[in-house]
């Protein structure tokens, strides 16, 4: 699989090109708080639907708590593929690469999200940006984060409690409920992007059936694709080459914001 770091750094332009141009698509401009944490958000839910495996960065991030909702989301996923497999999909592992890993889940995570910032509001938008918050922090800080989890989680939330008041101040309730489900969404979607040029695909369709699998792997043609297992260096340049993106849309996104 992609490592953490790898999504959460395709999460970076992802999340600063919603935020910047998702917002004159539909005519709505986005204030500047908001506009921050629709990119922090993609960031982290970039990661999230990793949360069927038992060793990906976000079944640790919260310890034992994480892990123990990890094992559980691996073993439910596990037993949806195998009692909704048909007899043309794979016989495999279904706990990983299974339900969060489809348009279904993105669909329905980034639903979830705007139904509670709509009804709890800010307890809500502290609790979503705690949770993805750190998610993205761990994941991008790598082995600093690994090393000084407290530190981590203290960075984590103090961003997540700062823009919370920010959003509070200056950000109207429904829009804010919106776009959250809205960035949950479109991280869940960029992670999908990301495993669908590995070797493995991804069942972004379930439970349409595509040639006669549910859980059809569907992915990028073959010549864009590379192998996590051996071929790392793919990984990597793709990591890189996300975050330079991710800096030249924020240059832009700045020039335009305060020209």
């Amino acid at each position: 699989m992609c490592m953490g770091k790898t999504h959460a750094r395709q999460g970076v332009p992802a999340g600063i090109a919603l935020a910047t141009f998702g917002a004159p698509l539909i005519g709505a401009p986005l204030p500047l708080s908001l506009g921050v944490a629709v990119a922090g958000l993609v960031v982290g839910t970039a990661v999230f639907p990793d949360i069927d495996h038992p060793d990906a960065t976000v079944a640790h991030t919260f310890g034992p708590a994480s892990t123990i909702v990890s094992k559980a989301v691996h073993g439910l996923s596990g037993t949806l593929y195998s009692l909704t497999r048909t007899k043309w999909d794979r016989d495999r592992d279904g706990g990983h690469r299974g339900i969060t890993h489809t348009a279904l889940f993105a669909t329905g995570t980034g639903a979830l999200t705007w139904w509670l910032v709509h009804l709890f509001w800010l307890w809500a938008v502290g609790a979503v940006l705690f949770v993805f918050g750190n998610y993205a922090v761990r994941a991008l800080a790598g082995t600093w984060a690994y090393r000084h989890p407290f530190l981590s989680l203290a960075t984590a939330t103090w961003c997540a409690g700062v823009l919370t008041l920010f959003l509070w101040a200056g950000s109207p309730p429904e829009l804010t409920a919106w776009w959250f489900g809205v960035a949950v969404a479109a991280g869940c979607v960029t992670h999908m992007v990301g495993d669908c040029m590995t070797t493995q695909g991804c069942p972004v369709w379930f439970p349409v059936p595509i040639r006669g699998q549910v859980w059809r792997m569907v992915g990028t043609p073959r010549f864009l694709r590379f192998d996590t297992e051996t071929n790392s260096r793919a990984e990597s340049v793709l990591g890189r080459l996300s975050l330079g993106t991710g800096a030249m849309v924020a240059a832009a996104f700045l020039f335009t914001f305060f020209r």
